[in-house]
């Protein structure tokens, strides 16, 4: 049977705890299947009480886990039984004459089953593995711009000292990932069928189906630009931590107290970079374009006084040619600009 995570999206604690490829996961735990199930709790976090109480079931039938034999029809059959057995008499309440209420549990049938694993030498273990695509890699160098196409039409500006990686089967999954290294700004197609497109960077995974944002992966404080549509953010290490955002609005990562914070965002001039390669500064703070020169060519200004970031300039500069931009900027702000070891450039 294929793998797939909406197949499960539907699933009750019994169903999850009979599944043979979720008892797989929790009883002989692999790169793959972990994989699989981590990403389905980010897509599905409202599953996750019922994943718990479902792992917690199988361990407890699963007496001996690390036996060389796979179960044979019948006796799969058996536990599955058990497993349903045991939910539904957890669930069972009858009345006591006192008027307090106590559960009913039975456990000859468990006992009988756990006995056969046991006698048998069993486990639980599924004998048809998920293996993982290979994954394709685009990089750039500093002050480079790569535009790329995605297999289904998605298009990718890859931003300097940056990397994408996504599966060679891309077009054929049922989930479209891809992970970031960097900066990039995404223009996702949506597709037939809701076949989501899920950006990992970093701490976060950001899931959309057709819409245009921009993702600073470069420090652990991850942010996210949303330019149109909707997309949810959620923390890997937290699939409860989840945030959702509308178009206009700027997603970063607060490292310290490990929370999203949402600002308003200037997106045109994510939006202009995309379509016109070029950006449309209207009185913007050099305070400002420094951070999109940090998102873009991966080179950090440095100023030597604070009176250097509130400068504004009011111009339109080409996105792809670094130096232009560089001199249009000093002698618009009559300033001088120069670059330095360590990707800096330095204000003075």
């Amino acid at each position: 049977m294929p793998h797939y995570h909406a197949y499960y999206e539907s699933h009750t604690e019994e169903q999850f705890a009979a599944d043979e490829y979720f008892q797989q996961w929790v009883l002989a735990e692999n790169r793959a299947n972990n994989h699989f199930w981590s990403t389905f709790l980010q897509r599905y976090p409202d599953k996750f009480d019922d994943v718990l109480d479902a792992r917690r079931l199988v361990k407890e039938l699963a007496i001996s886990p690390y036996s060389d034999m796979p179960l044979s029809s019948n006796e799969k059959k058996e536990l599955k039984d058990s497993i349903y057995l045991k939910l539904q008499l957890e669930d069972t309440v009858v009345s006591a004459d006192d008027g307090r209420k106590k559960r009913t549990l039975i456990y000859g049938m468990l006992a009988a089953a756990a006995v056969l694993i046991v006698a048998a030498g069993l486990y639980l273990f599924i004998p048809s593995p998920v293996k993982e695509s290979p994954l394709l890699t685009e990089h750039t160098l500093i002050k480079e711009i790569k535009e790329i196409t995605l297999p289904d039409g998605s298009v990718v500006v890859l931003n300097a000292n940056s990397s994408l990686k996504y599966s060679a089967h891309f077009s054929e999954d049922s989930t479209r990932v891809v992970y970031l290294t960097g900066n990039a700004y995404f223009k996702v197609k949506k597709m037939s069928g809701h076949r989501p497109f899920i950006v990992h960077a970093d701490q976060l995974s950001i899931r959309v189906t057709g819409t245009e944002f921009n993702v600073n992966a470069r420090t652990k404080a991850t942010d996210i630009v949303l330019t149109s549509g909707r997309v949810n953010v959620t923390l890997k290490d937290d699939s409860r931590s989840t945030a959702y955002m509308e178009a206009g609005e700027r997603l970063k990562l607060d490292t310290l107290k490990h929370r999203f914070v949402t600002t308003a965002a200037n997106t045109e001039l994510y939006t202009t970079a995309w379509k016109e390669k070029e950006w449309h500064f209207q009185e913007t703070t050099l305070d400002n374009i420094a951070e999109l020169i940090r998102e873009y060519y991966g080179m950090d200004m440095v100023f030597t006084n604070s009176a250097q970031q509130k400068l504004m300039i009011t111009a339109i500069v080409s996105v792809n040619d670094f130096s232009t931009l560089i001199n249009v900027i000093a002698k618009t702000l009559n300033i001088k600009i120069k670059e330095e070891e360590n990707n800096q450039l330095l204000i003075y």
